[in-house]
């Protein structure tokens, strides 16, 4: 992603005031090459300890937000772009209804098996096996994907009526209408006791890639971290 800097304002222009909550994506967000930055998680830590709930809204799967919810301190982790979430003290949340999951679900199997036929370079993403209601592919995790054979993969998951988002890492395919900001709002509501105008100005967002697009456009005070900028040398997140 390629974002104007005449469009983006220094953080500390941000009106900082009543912030009802913390929204953060999590890979290249809170992470440098795949490690946690620890200034990162002491800002999660002092947000908390200041009374100011924290959710994760990350691409990652389920299994990862299952982790994440219980050993952090934040109110929820929010996984595979909106679609499965886990809250503080265990429960779950799903966009979607069983019924609905179990069609998608069978989708999905189908759209892993012609991949796997027309791009077999292409790999699935290496927590596959802990998701819950999409698929992803490795883009730049552990492989290096060109930008044609990405944009190849996402024009044939398309063609089978999926919806395609693509992070720093992954390529994500999955049905329904489910997004990062559509789940924040709900949680935000049931958690919170926000409703939609209020979680769209009081709670912050922050993210770095395509997939946090929606998260962007839903809350009024959102945060790009500096390698949201397209930049010839990628500058360690700051929060």
């Amino acid at each position: 992603m390629t974002v104007s800097l005449n469009s983006v304002l220094p953080l500390d222009e941000m009106d900082a005031s009543g912030v009802a909550a913390v929204f953060t994506d999590v890979d290249d967000t809170l992470t440098w090459h795949g490690a946690l930055v620890p200034e990162a998680y002491a800002a999660i830590v002092r947000l908390a300890d200041a009374g100011v709930p924290v959710g994760l809204a990350t691409g990652r799967a389920g299994g990862f937000a299952e982790v994440l919810a219980l050993l952090w301190p934040v109110a929820f982790a929010m996984a595979e772009n909106g679609g499965y979430a886990v809250l503080r003290d265990g429960g779950v949340r799903y966009w979607d209804p069983p019924a609905e999951r179990e069609v998608q679900r069978r989708k999905l199997d189908g759209l892993v098996a012609e991949a796997a036929h027309e791009l077999p370079h292409i790999t699935l993403a290496v927590d596959s096996p802990l998701r819950r209601v999409d698929v992803a592919w490795d883009l730049h995790e552990k492989a290096q994907v060109s930008d044609s054979d990405t944009e190849a993969l996402a024009a044939l998951c398309r063609r089978h009526g999926a919806r395609v988002l693509v992070s720093s890492i992954h390529l994500h395919a999955f049905y329904g209408d489910h997004d990062k900001g559509a789940m924040l709002l709900r949680l935000a509501s049931e958690l919170l006791g926000l409703d939609a105008d209020q979680a769209r100005a009081r709670c912050v967002f922050v993210g770095d890639s395509t997939n946090d697009q929606a998260g962007f456009a839903t809350f009024a005070r959102s945060v790009g971290v500096l390698s949201l900028i397209h930049i010839s040398e990628p500058t360690r997140p700051r929060l």
